[in-house]
Order: structure tokens, then C-alpha cells, then sequence
């Protein structure tokens, strides 16, 4: 829902016929171009304040159809040089990590992180 062009149900299908057993859903949490579609998609109307686990959790329950093991995750990314990408994986809760500060966001998942 956010830089792709295709929902998270194609993305397990895909790595199912690709004969993968175990993929990652790592939704950007803060870059949405494609907002509108997800909206639409929830069926949502006015000011949209997305889940960030909604990805993950499609992910999630068509995984059970096609046995893939879901890691869930996000991507932390920002515009710039000085901060680039970083891929959170077997996040908890993605509105949790969520924070206009990208450093603040990392630190918000090693927070959440129980090794």
C-alpha cells in the first residue's frame, strides 16, 4: 500500500510460486503515495489515520491459505541521505514504531525488541 503496485495477498501468492516458505511484509510506516488506494481498499472516508499492521495483517491471513510464515515488520525511511531505509523485522505493533523522528522511530522498535 505504500511504493508498491500490487496488495499484500498478490506479494504471498507470489513467494508461494516462487516456493518460498517464509517472507517479510515491511510496509513503509511514514511514505504512503498510495494512501487514497488504501483508504478505498478499507473502505474508509474523511481524514485517514491508517493501522500500520493492516499490511502484515493481510499478509498474515492469506498466508494461512498458501502456508507461508509471515515475519512482520516496516520500513523506517525518510527522504534524504543523512537517514536512508532501515527494515524492522518481527515487529510487535507498526503504530507503536511510528514517530516524525526517524532516529526516534528506530529507537522506538529496539525498545519493543525482546531477544
Amino acid at each position: 500500500f505504500s511504493d508498491g503496485s500490487v496488495t499484500p495477498q498478490f506479494r504471498v501468492k507470489e513467494a508461494w510460486l516462487e516456493g518460498l516458505d517464509v517472507m517479510a511484509v515491511t510496509e513503509h510506516i511514514e511514505y504512503r503515495p498510495h494512501e487514497k488506494v488504501f483508504a478505498s481498499y478499507l473502505h474508509a472516508e474523511g481524514p485517514f489515520n491508517p493501522d500500520l499492521n493492516t499490511s502484515v495483517n493481510i499478509a498474515k491471513k492469506e498466508a494461512e491459505i498458501w502456508d507461508v510464515f509471515i515475519i512482520p515488520g516496516a520500513e523506517i525511511t525518510r527522504s534524504g541521505r543523512d537517514v536512508g531505509h532501515f527494515n524492522a523485522l518481527f515487529t510487535k505493533d507498526n503504530n507503536a514504531i511510528y514517530h516524525e523522528d526517524p532516529v526516534q522511530a528506530i529507537r522506538n522498535q529496539r525498545a519493543r525488541e525482546h531477544w
